[in-house]
């Protein structure tokens, strides 16, 4: 997923057939302002944690009916970090991310998806810019990935047995009919 720099909306590439895989991958780490947007088919692109950290909704329009997702929680700091203007920002940045994730996860939801959902949370000693603690970071996220799929089995349904194929044409609109419901 990217988000289009010139129209702001959330992008799949691979939903074409003449999408590049070089172009969603860096698209996908083009997160400023660490990483200059990146250049495809005129067009300039960003990550699509930009919109959507946890592009759940755009999987489901894609016709998922059961969702494997990992949500990393407290990316730019929590409220011990919340000292000083930075840290204030970043901390009012976070909770606007985890609460767009969360509305999305609720939608998901409520739509019927089986959403299967590990939360990592992000350490308070790292910040957001930091990426000395990455190898740390991995190895404390793999330990916890594999004692929550020892303690959460997974039943994964071949896609000739789900239940039912969420259609592409209206599920924006079911979605949201839910979300004011």
């Amino acid at each position: 997923m990217a988000v289009c720099v010139e129209t702001g909306e959330l992008f799949a590439f691979g939903d074409r057939d003449d999408d590049r895989l070089i172009d969603g991958a860096m698209s996908s780490t083009a997160v400023p302002p660490f990483l200059a947007p990146w250049r495809a088919g005129g067009r300039r692109y960003l990550d699509g944690g930009v919109r959507s950290k946890l592009p759940v909704l755009a999987a489901i329009e894609r016709g998922a009916t059961q969702i494997l997702a990992v949500n990393v929680v407290g990316l730019m700091g929590g409220p011990e970090r919340a000292h000083g203007m930075l840290g204030i920002a970043s901390y009012a940045i976070s909770l606007g991310i985890d609460e767009m994730t969360d509305r999305e996860i609720e939608l998901a939801r409520r739509a019927g998806i089986e959403l299967h959902l590990l939360e990592l949370r992000v350490p308070p000693d790292v910040t957001f810019w930091d990426f000395s603690h990455a190898e740390r970071l991995t190895a404390a996220g793999r330990k916890e990935a594999l004692s929550w799929l020892e303690a959460t089995p997974l039943r994964l349904r071949a896609p000739w047995q789900a239940a039912a194929r969420v259609r592409l044409a209206g599920i924006g609109r079911s979605l949201e009919r839910l979300a004011r419901g």
